[in-house]
Order: structure tokens, then sequence, then C-alpha cells
């Protein structure tokens, strides 16, 4: 019996007298009302049961996402969980390094780049993941030419562990290695204000892993940034493994760092600050390492002294070769600057060999101590005791390298 017989059956009102006025009336009505629902769920009906597949269907699909893209809840972490898991999975169990990239400028594979990413524990108990350049060597003792901490993932599971996948932090640079002590030399000379703001044209040679050059970019924007190296190949392993990227304020250029200084003495560009930290890939014993000798040269220290003016500075990283003579070369390295600059200083790196040598020639004076404003500025703009802590794990933990066959 269907729906509209049933309704028939039974009136929607009856006063016992289906002849008078009022039921004749309300039976009208009633018939009006039959007639419109019926005409509404004749179109109405498969509209609901196309609505009821559509949903349907998004169930379904939900629930294979939610299969395939969302962990499970059992899957996360808390913040120690994922290190110790990431550790054993990753590290040997050991916070040993592991090699995550590897770039060669030959065919015979005897002289390449190494992207190593390596656990950490502070002494805080902290971890965190940090990736290093080396070159020819698959351990961070054999010497490190770029430093840079890993980005943790925000969601802590096993999906996100392999750090090969980790973004760099442009921000943050090591408290004890060369780019720190070149930057804050820069701001304590004056050359560039110390400030979050600052602008001003910079020049950097040798770009290795990009440390300064993303930190410009990251920290100080306004300041415009001309990078140039010599090899394509290690600016290219930098954009891939080191999170060096292009910034409206910055150009790298593949070139020659004498024939840009060339370049700018002769037009009479001037700029607020050289960073020179062109280097021999290979410590060279009884031999400079740091800068190459080409920029200790006559020639090319004339263009510098005329890039910078009289209001700007140069830096250098300076390290000679792995010998116990390095006050010695330092101090021979400073007379070939002598008859250039006005004024020079050095920063010796606690924990390393290296020494940054900051110069300039302003007419008076020029501080270029590092103050305790200085420091605090540095500290509060991205500086971290990376390498300390590196340090501090070695100490603590037996170290062992977990090779990566597939590189």
């Amino acid at each position: 019996m269907s729906l509209w017989s049933n309704w028939n059956q039974r009136p929607l009102w009856s006063s016992g007298s289906e002849n008078y006025p009022a039921s004749i009336m309300l039976r009208g009505i009633s018939d009006w009302i039959k007639l419109w629902l019926q005409r509404r769920f004749n179109c109405l009906i498969p509209y609901l049961l196309f609505l009821g597949c559509i949903y349907f269907m998004y169930l379904l699909a939900d629930l294979r996402y939610s299969s395939i893209s969302k962990p499970a809840a059992e899957n996360f972490l808390n913040k120690k969980e994922f290190f110790e898991e990431l550790n054993e999975k990753y590290f040997g169990g050991k916070f040993a390094s592991r090699t995550v990239g590897k770039e060669c400028v030959n065919q015979v594979d005897t002289e390449c780049y190494y992207a190593l990413d390596q656990l950490v524990q502070n002494p805080e108990g902290e971890y965190y993941v940090i990736r290093l350049l080396t070159w020819n060597s698959v351990v961070v003792e054999g010497g490190v030419i770029s430093l840079r901490k890993l980005i943790t993932p925000a969601v802590k599971n096993r999906q996100n562990m392999d750090t090969t996948y980790w973004e760099v932090n442009p921000k943050v640079i090591d408290n004890i290695m060369t780019v720190r002590y070149m930057l804050e030399g820069m701001f304590v000379s004056g050359a560039v204000e110390m400030s979050s703001e600052a602008t001003g044209d910079v020049l950097v040679i040798g770009i290795g892993g990009g440390d300064l050059v993303n930190h410009f970019a990251s920290v100080y924007p306004n300041i415009k940034v001309t990078a140039v190296d010599i090899s394509s190949v290690v600016v290219e392993f930098g954009r891939k493994y080191f999170g060096l990227r292009d910034h409206p304020n910055t150009k790298i250029q593949i070139r020659y760092g004498e024939e840009i200084l060339r370049e700018y003495a002769q037009q009479g560009k001037v700029v607020n600050a050289i960073h020179v930290d062109a280097c021999f890939n290979e410590l060279i014993q009884g031999g400079w390492a740091c800068p190459v000798p080409t920029f200790a040269t006559e020639e090319v220290m004339k263009d510098m002294a005329a890039v910078i003016g009289s209001k700007g500075i140069v830096t250098f990283n300076m390290l000679y070769g792995i010998t116990a003579k390095q006050k010695e070369m330092v101090g021979e390295f400073l007379q070939i600057l002598s008859p250039f600059f006005r004024n020079c200083y050095v920063y010796s790196l606690p924990l390393l060999p290296n020494n940054v040598i900051a110069c300039h020639n302003f007419p008076s004076g020029g501080n270029l101590e590092l103050t305790k404003e200085s420091k605090k500025f540095m500290k509060d703009h991205g500086t971290e005791l990376l390498l300390q802590d590196v340090g501090f794990t070695f100490n603590k933990y037996q170290k062992r390298r977990i090779p990566d066959e597939s590189l």
C-alpha cells in the first residue's frame, strides 16, 4: 500500500460527516498538499539518492587519504622518542655522521664534495642535526667548508625521519667559525650599521655552502650582496643540499674574485665590505690554504683598497696549512697588508686554527675590537654554539660513520 493510498484512507480532519462544508474544504486542502508533495518527491528522491552517493564516495576517499597521508596517532612521537629512534635508524645509535650528498668535479671520483648530516646533543640534552660540507672526506674530523643547522620537522613521526629532506635554517651561523667574525668585524667597525635594517653593498668572494650569503639574505635583507665563486659545482651543490637560494638583493656569479675586484676598481665602484673566504679545498703542509695566494698579490691588494675606499672594510679567512706556525704566518700576512691598509685587526678563532683579519682605511681611528654590544647583537641575530656542541657530542659518544653506498 502506497504512501498516497494511506493518505486517502486517513483524512486530515473529519467531523463525523464528510458532507459538511468544513470537511469538504479540508479534504480539498489535503488533496492539494498530497499532489504538491507527490510532484516534489518525484524529483527530490533521485536528488537525495545522488547526494547520498556523493557523500559515500567522499567518505571512502577520506578514509583512503587518511590511511596514506595522515600518520596514525600511534606514529606520532615526542621529541625525545623521535631523536632516539632517528639515532638508531640513521646514525648507528652512536651519533655518527651520515653521507647524504656527493658531487665530484672529475669522472674518477678523486675530488669530491660531500654533504654530511651529523646528529648533535648539546650539554643541556637538546637534540638537533647539522649539515657539513667537506672535501674528499666522509668524516667531520677531515675539515669543514660549511656548517648549517637543519630545521627539525614540526611533525615528529617516522615518515619525517630522513634528514636528507630536512630544510636548512638560513638564519643560523656558528658562533666560532669564520663567518661570525667576518660579520661582527664589519658591524663593529661601523662600515655597516649594526642593525637588521642595515643597508649597504657587500662583495663576497668564495661562496662555499652559502653560509654568509644566506645569512645576509635572511637576517639583513636590505644589504645588497654580490657573491662570486670559481666553482659552479660547489654552487650547485650548495643549492641542492645547503639551502643556497636566490634573493632580490643577492647576485650569485661564477667568476674569479680578482676579476670582479679589477672591474670594480676600474669603474670606481665602492662597497661597504669585502669578505674574502677563498681557500684551497685541501690543507697544504707548509703553504697557504686561505686566502689563496692570488689575494696576497700587490695588484689585488691595490684593487681591494680602492674598492673599500675610506669607509669600507675587508675581511680575510686566513689559514696557513696544517702547521704550528700559525702566529708567525699571521704576522707575515699582516706585513703584506700593511702598505695598503691603515689598520688591521686579528680575530683568533677558539678551537680552530683559522684567523680572521679585518682591515680598513678610515681617516682616523676605527675600532675593530669586539664589544659586549656586538657579541650580544650577533647572539640575537642567529649565532649558536654548533661546533662546540659537535665537540661535546664527539666526547660523549663513540663515533663511527654510516656509509651510503648509493652515493
